[in-house]
């Protein structure tokens, strides 16, 4: 039950982001000949292959994992940078071993 709550959740949110993203972007969308043909390098091409529909079912299912993934790389890079400096005094400047390791 939760794993359904979760992705319906996910759709939504997704949904709801795709919306919000693509009403920024409506300044790009809008073709403008004058402005066009006086920057001819900056006339963006692609424009005719937008489609939000195809958008949707992309927005809809990856929101959670992405978020997942990204928490989770998180929480490995704390837990890492805790073995990596167990035992060292954080008040005295870092061994340089340990300092290149941390970059």
């Amino acid at each position: 039950m939760l794993l359904i709550i979760a992705i319906v959740i996910n759709a939504v949110i997704g949904v709801v982001l795709l919306q919000y993203a693509w009403s920024g972007t409506k300044r790009h969308r809008q073709v403008d000949e004058e402005r066009d043909k006086r920057f001819p390098a900056f006339r963006r091409l692609d424009l005719p292959k937008w489609n939000k529909m195809i958008m949707y079912p992309v927005a809809a299912t990856i929101l959670l994992p992405r978020f997942i993934l990204f928490f989770g790389s998180i929480a490995l890079h704390v837990l890492l940078h805790k073995i990596l400096f167990f035992g060292t005094d954080l008040s005295k400047p870092l061994p340089s071993y340990k300092r290149t390791i941390s970059k």
